[in-house]
């Protein structure tokens, strides 16, 4: 196991740090970690160091500047890290050529970081990958092979882990279709830093977690499936003298917990399958009778006396399968939604049972589903699609179809209901690609077209004032501009397009321009 600089660099605070040169040495590996202030520092190097310094001992020796480059270089130095503010007001350009000539990476430390926030979290990671030595090696070898015959899944995996390293075990993961054993005591999760930091050394680490308000010495060893976190092994408590074996066999056994939870996604993806298998045959299949259908659904709640509301969640760049499912199931736990939900074309999926409900009440459930989804996707802006109501089989078949519309169609809002959709429920029916683009053309295709051209934004101002129904003051306020100016921009409208504001039937098709404009993707 090795730490790189590019490792290293997303490890405490050295992530707020930045690389200012040497970028072709960030994949030397760092065995220590020291400071540099004093003129002789290489005269005590080994090789494979990170060296921090503010330069003080030769902050005014150009000569030494370049010379200590080249030395640190013929010692096998891995990088220099470099705090300038205190001694110097920024690190020396003949550093940083020199720097580059040998592919040493430089690192500018932020006048805010102390070394001790550097020195810390690179010291442990260091301190994790040289406690393993080869008898703890073979010794957690064996323990493990124990393990592996005596297991029989989970719990009982963990429950032998427990006695073999005389330590508490816990295991947290965020996917439901993972079973996994509650623990006995009280803790406090992961920090956000704490799960960065073991997602870019996926192996082991020692670090302090909370346990019962309490700081307390941890292995965490990261557990992955297909290259992507699926949960973390904890191991409670450990002695300091022992931590070599601990470290070996939690990295070791973390083989056997992945294989374990291998299997509990198989066989949850399979049994997805059959529900996806009913979802499809419900919502695309005529050939299936309705009395097949419900009978078949009964198994996954689906009832005949129950009415459904379709709604789809996606976003515009991702499908999204069974990880997202599995983040699913827990809200609509939380929220109490009896739905049923698969993965059908890229989308999330849920058929809500909605017995009296209104649709105002429908939406509110909606909302509360996508905030706690959003939550828990970040990094992905999520959309939602609402169906109508419609009685039967039929009727959810109607209902996903207006849901994907609403998702496909909406303009800029999270969450879109089909009735919500307005003059585009007509303008989808249109299967004539090239008339609904002449019609563009000859209405605000004209304004983008001079907007282009002459830099001027009438095409905006023809948004703003049809979304301020018209008012002039309120739309020049929105604008910033003076009433007389948008009276002048209303009239080149008028001169551009032929189409006047002030006359219903022009304004209508202006209207109509803009919304197919959004339909063809010409405005967002």
């Amino acid at each position: 196991m090795s730490l790189t600089v590019f490792e290293a660099m997303k490890l405490g605070r050295l992530n707020e740090c930045r690389i200012v040169a040497g970028h072709a040495g960030i994949k030397k590996e760092i065995k220590y970690v020291t400071v540099m202030e004093v003129p002789d520092i290489v005269n005590w190097l080994k090789g494979g160091e990170l060296i921090l310094t503010s330069l003080y001992p030769i902050k005014d020796d150009a000569e030494s500047q370049i010379r200590l480059i080249k030395d640190l270089y013929e010692v096998g130095t891995v990088a220099l890290a470099i705090k300038p503010n205190r001694f110097i007001d920024e690190i020396p350009s003949l550093i940083l050529e020199e720097a580059d000539k040998y592919n040493m990476p430089i690192i500018e430390i932020k006048e805010s970081i102390s070394y001790l926030d550097l020195m810390v979290p690179v010291m442990q990671a260091l301190f994790s990958n040289q406690m393993i030595y080869q008898e703890d090696i073979a010794k957690a070898n064996q323990i493990v092979n124990d393990i592996a015959v005596a297991s029989k899944g989970i719990a009982q995996l963990t429950e032998i882990l427990k006695e073999k390293t005389g330590n508490d075990i816990t295991i947290e993961t965020q996917l439901r279709y993972l079973t996994v054993p509650n623990a006995t005591f009280d803790y406090k999760s992961l920090s956000l830093e704490q799960r960065g930091e073991l997602m870019t050394l996926k192996q082991p680490v020692l670090m302090k977690r909370q346990r019962e308000n309490q700081a307390v010495d941890c292995i965490v060893t990261p557990l992955f499936i297909d290259g992507k976190a699926i949960g973390y092994l904890t191991c409670w408590g450990v002695r300091l003298t022992h931590v070599g074996i601990d470290i070996a066999i939690m990295e070791k056994a973390s083989t056997l917990f992945t294989l374990e939870f291998q299997k509990q996604k198989i066989n949850y993806e399979v049994q997805q399958q059959y529900k996806n298998d009913f979802i499809r045959e419900l919502l695309f299949n005529n050939v299936l009778t309705d009395t097949d259908l419900y009978e078949w659904g009964e198994k996954y709640g689906f009832l005949k006396k129950n009415r459904y509301v379709c709604v789809l969640l996606g976003n515009k760049k991702h499908h999204f399968g069974s990880e997202a499912l599995a983040l699913l199931e827990p809200i609509l736990e939380l929220w109490e939604q009896q739905g049923i939900y698969t993965a059908v074309r890229g989308y999330l999926s849920i058929l809500l049972p909605i017995e009296n409900a209104q649709e105002d009440q429908i939406k509110k459930r909606v909302e509360n589903i996508l905030t706690s989804m959003q939550s828990r996707m970040s990094e992905e802006k999520l959309y939602v699609g609402i169906g109508g109501f419609h009685e039967g089989i039929k009727g959810i078949r109607r209902s996903y179809a207006e849901a994907e519309k609403a998702l496909r169609l909406s303009t800029h809002h999270s969450l879109t209901h089909y009735k919500d959709l307005g003059v585009f429920r007509l303008l989808d029916f249109i299967d004539d690609q090239e008339a609904l683009r002449e019609f563009y053309d000859e209405t605000v295709g004209l304004l983008k077209a001079y907007d282009s051209d002459n830099q001027l934004d009438l095409l905006h101002t023809l948004i703003s004032y049809l979304h301020y129904n018209s008012n002039l003051k309120m739309t020049a306020d929105a604008l910033f501009i003076h009433v007389n100016t948008l009276k002048y921009r209303l009239k080149r409208i008028h001169a551009i397009t032929g189409y006047d504001i002030h006359q219903t039937e022009d304004l209508l098709n202006l209207q109509i321009g803009l919304k197919i404009a959004y339909l063809l993707r010409e405005i967002s």
